[in-house]
């Protein structure tokens, strides 16, 4: 199977959700040959919940996907941790919707929890946790002690730091972690860049 495991299926977190948007997101990513699509939805993006709702009213939800004529659309949820990470945490969609409730509906960084307690509460629904582009200025995964980043189950090589692809690989070997690929995709000109 071929699947990104990091795209948003939504251009800006401050826009409405357009499920036309979504449908072309997936016939595009069907033409680029992916199999599936995790829809890694920031958690303060604008109505984080009618996203799903909406798509739910479209397509049929069976074993913790979204079939939309075969292709399957799985769910996540990028979650700011305290530090200045981010971390894609991917399951069922009732799962990602309880980690979405851990927050207030307008989330600022003092709602921000840490990395641990994010681990935590994704291992007891045993939920996928994936370390999100860890170099980006703004994002400093690679900053955290090691003792808390391998915890996750990877770390990505992101489409749009592909020119970081050597450090990654090093980055990922010295955590003794499997490193993973996603396009952070926003846009359909951005589906499996990675």
């Amino acid at each position: 199977m071929y699947i990104d495991l990091h795209t948003h299926i939504k251009l800006l977190r401050n826009m409405d959700f357009d499920i036309n948007h979504f449908d072309k997101f997936v016939k595009v990513s069907k033409r680029r040959g992916l199999n599936a699509i995790v829809a890694t939805v920031h958690f303060d993006t604008k109505d984080f919940y009618k996203i799903y709702d909406t798509i739910k009213e479209k397509y049929e939800y069976k074993n913790d996907y979204f079939d939309i004529d075969g292709f399957k659309v799985f769910s996540g949820i990028e979650v700011d941790v305290k530090g200045d990470a981010n971390v894609l945490v991917i399951g069922s969609l009732d799962d990602v919707i309880k980690i979405r409730q851990l927050f207030p509906e307008k989330i600022t960084k003092e709602d921000y929890i840490t990395i641990n307690e994010l681990t935590r509460i994704a291992r007891e629904k045993d939920m996928l946790l994936i370390g999100a582009h860890p170099f980006r200025k703004n994002n400093k995964l690679y900053t955290y002690d090691r003792l808390y980043v391998t915890g996750l189950d990877s770390v990505e090589l992101n489409g749009t730091d592909i020119k970081l692809k050597e450090k990654m690989y090093e980055y990922a070997e010295d955590l003794n972690m499997p490193l993973t690929a996603g396009s952070d995709a926003h846009t359909i000109y951005q589906i499996r860049n990675c």
